[in-house]
């Protein structure tokens, strides 16, 4: 006779699938998500992934926390690196919900430049306190929609607070640097594990 635990683990639809088999498919979502709304590129190149393992949501009273990367992804090889910085992203949002969840920072590509070195070690070393609820403050006053020659398939409220949120973590990282190395930062490899809520 079966027991209902062989039952159930019988019945699990991801019982044959490892985190090798996951990957592609949770990147290739990613990639259609990245596909709507478009972004205008900038003159510094930055870009933002998703852990390639799925991860679950622990939600505790009005709180809500997400499981932190160790390692990135980079360059066209898919280089595994530690990052430059763990950038933990505390904010309240304006009804109350407590989130915490973090940014991982790499500079550069596979080859790093010297500039790209030294402004990746001042990053590691600076305090990022408070660093969450200025991003969020930022985003929900400058909240950001579709501009002239960009076609949204989803312009929800929803889609608007995450791409403002989105856009306003590097320049409010950058504003941490000193002076004399902002406005030449290189690229950006961001892994996140933040996703809302902002309302």
């Amino acid at each position: 006779m079966t027991s209902v635990d062989d039952r159930l683990s019988d019945s699990d639809p991801a019982r044959e699938l490892s985190d090798a088999a996951l990957s592609p498919q949770v990147l290739a979502m990613w990639e259609r998500a990245q596909s709507s709304p478009p972004v205008r590129s900038h003159r510094r190149r930055w870009r933002i992934a998703i852990p390639v393992i799925v991860v679950g949501l622990v939600a505790t009273g009005a709180a809500i926390a997400f499981p932190i990367p160790t390692t990135m992804n980079i360059g066209e090889q898919g280089t595994i690196v530690e990052p430059d910085a763990r950038i933990p992203i505390n904010y309240t949002t304006l009804t109350g919900t407590e989130v915490s969840c973090q940014y991982l920072v790499y500079l550069g590509d596979d080859v790093r430049t010297t500039r790209d070195s030294e402004v990746a070690a001042i990053l590691g070393e600076t305090d990022w306190t408070g660093i969450g609820q200025d991003i969020y403050d930022y985003a929900i006053n400058n909240p950001r929609g579709p501009v002239d020659g960009e076609v949204w398939t989803n312009d929800s409220p929803e889609m608007r607070d995450t791409h403002s949120f989105i856009l306003a973590v590097q320049p409010m990282f950058e504003g941490r640097l000193p002076a004399d190395m902002q406005g030449d930062v290189g690229t950006w490899r961001m892994t996140s594990t933040c996703e809302g809520p902002y309302r």
